[in-house]
């Protein structure tokens, strides 16, 4: 039916409740930054490329809105051209994207679209990421077509990893199966336990989590199946173990990998018989206790080293889910930061530094940061997310303009994300890490994280002020190089310029931009952007 439409695929949008449940995924763009951050995760569907057309993005289309909404919104910053660039299906597996004005302010992984640019299916599968005028970032990618059916449920996000979690949560929640929950250290997976117990019928009953690593060989039996009075020296009260406060409930064991090899029979025992033998008593008794693991181990590798077993392996997944680390759900990461940095702010009373700023006024966070925190390989996942946005807040409390402390400089500034090697996405230039300091035609550098200010800014004057060459003689990568600006002293902005200053300027140099760009000590770049988003504000 759909070929019978009279379709403008130059133009056409949809709503994702319009086509919920009839397509699978579609191409689609997800904001990651915009001055305005409560638009951050909002989406725009892009059926059009779905069926071979083309789409136009730009101040005034597509639309973007959450998702399961009818209705939506253009990214409508006054800073965006309404000139569109152009995003196109080449055939099924590629697209193309085009920027036939030749503006200069778009971007593709931070790097200027100067033609047409074939993004491959594997490109797309991880994402491309698009930048207008510096201040909006934009997630090209694949999304869901539907409201999820299935939303929260504590774990938070909407790509289509994180949506397939939700959707094994659901499907095994009720049951009585054990479940292995495997994923990275700090990528969430005590979370998807909770979840599986609050859906599940024990709900009302006992929650008990256990980090396995943290309970001494000695006294695992102990801990885990309780023991009689006197059982032991300093045993004055007998204990029912995690077991017996599980009873009727849900036993969470994080880290099941560090289970003694010892106590893994007694463990496999009380999984498989629901009995469990407390210490010092003769006799065993039953336990109802459904039981959950997690692990960021290879375990089936210590089966072959025997230092596992394989008949518990067997035991504890009954059901295996895979959580998918922070670089692989990479439209997620922008929602899941401007969440946290909004209860830290919050927590330092300052939460109205992510309010949408006035016209003449630009916004606190830098849309640069957002874009380092995207090259980032995040192998601390949300855990280590949740630390800088923590260290964000303080470090910035009580200051009006945004800092960047040394320590997140360095640490973004380090980051080279091999995942795009697997992929074959276009890879994010970054500067190498400390241990292997990058050189230059001038010769070899320091380390990233050594410069000091006072370098930065004679290199910029040296180079005047041009991002992409200051950044290739301090062997550096221009995200780092955006990102250490922030808090470099001795640095003008662009955008801080008055209308008076570039007035001045322009006649002074007869209207020259690159003389007028040294005169003012900025990029011409950045200059540019500023004169045009003077233009549009109110005098």
């Amino acid at each position: 039916m759909a070929a019978e439409l009279p379709l403008n695929q130059d133009t056409i949008d949809f709503s994702l409740s319009t086509f919920a449940g009839q397509v699978g995924p579609l191409v689609g763009l997800t904001l990651l930054y915009h001055p305005d951050t409560a638009r951050v995760g909002q989406v725009a569907p892009l059926l059009s490329l779905s069926i071979g057309g083309t789409r136009k993005l730009s101040r005034l289309e597509p639309d973007f809105c959450r998702h399961g909404d009818d209705t939506g919104q253009p990214l409508a910053s006054p800073v965006l051209s309404r000139t569109p660039i152009v995003i196109r299906a080449v055939d099924a597996d590629a697209l193309s994207i085009e920027n036939p004005a030749g503006l200069s302010a778009v971007t593709v992984h931070g790097r200027a679209l100067t033609g047409p640019l074939t993004v491959s299916a594997a490109e797309l599968s991880r994402g491309v990421v698009i930048g207008l005028s510096g201040c909006v970032l934009m997630l090209l990618h694949r999304i869901s077509a539907e409201a999820d059916p299935h939303p929260d449920q504590g774990i938070l996000g909407e790509s289509l990893e994180i949506r397939r979690v939700r959707e094994e949560v659901r499907r095994v929640a009720d049951l009585e199966a054990s479940v292995l929950i495997r994923g990275e250290s700090g990528s969430g997976k005590e979370l998807v336990a909770r979840a599986i117990h609050a859906a599940s019928h024990r709900s009302s009953a006992a929650y008990v989590s256990v980090n396995m690593a943290a309970i001494p060989p000695s006294v695992a039996a102990s801990m885990l199946f309780g023991h009689a009075k006197g059982a032991y020296t300093g045993a004055q009260a007998p204990s029912p173990g995690f077991f017996g406060s599980a009873d009727h409930g849900t036993l969470f064991l994080d880290e099941v990998g560090e289970t003694p090899r010892e106590i893994q029979p007694l463990l496999l025992r009380a999984i498989r018989e629901g009995e469990i033998q407390p210490v010092g008593e003769s006799r065993a008794r039953k336990v109802d206790v459904r039981v959950l693991s997690a692990t960021d181990a290879d375990l089936e590798a210590m089966v072959e080293r025997g230092q596992f077993g394989m008949p518990l392996l067997r035991r504890l997944e009954g059901y295996t889910i895979a959580v998918p680390p922070l670089r692989e759900r990479r439209d997620d990461l922008a929602r899941l930061f401007f969440r946290l940095l909004r209860r830290e702010l919050t927590e330092t009373g300052e939460a109205y530094k992510l309010d949408e700023p006035e016209p003449s006024q630009k916004p606190w966070l830098p849309a640069s940061l957002v874009a380092s925190l995207l090259e980032y390989r995040w192998p601390g996942n949300v855990a280590e997310l949740e630390t800088i946005a923590k260290r964000l807040a303080i470090t910035n409390r009580e200051h009006r303009s945004f800092h960047l402390d040394r320590m997140i400089a360095e640490r973004l500034g380090g980051a080279e994300p091999k995942e795009a090697e697997a992929t074959g996405a276009p890879r994010p230039r970054a500067s190498a890490p400390a241990s292997a300091p990058a050189a230059s035609a001038a010769g070899p550098r320091k380390d990233a994280a050594a410069l000091e200010d006072e370098e930065i800014v004679r290199a910029m004057r040296q180079h005047q002020f041009k991002i992409k060459v200051v950044a290739e003689a301090l062997g550096v990568s221009r995200s780092w190089l955006n990102v250490r600006l922030e808090t470099c002293q001795g640095i003008r902005k662009a955008k801080d310029l008055s209308r008076e200053e570039i007035t001045a300027a322009a006649s002074a140099s007869n209207g020259d931009l690159s003389a007028m760009a040294e005169r003012l000590e900025v990029s011409e770049h950045g200059l540019k952007l500023r004169m045009k988003a003077l233009e549009q504000a109110p005098r």
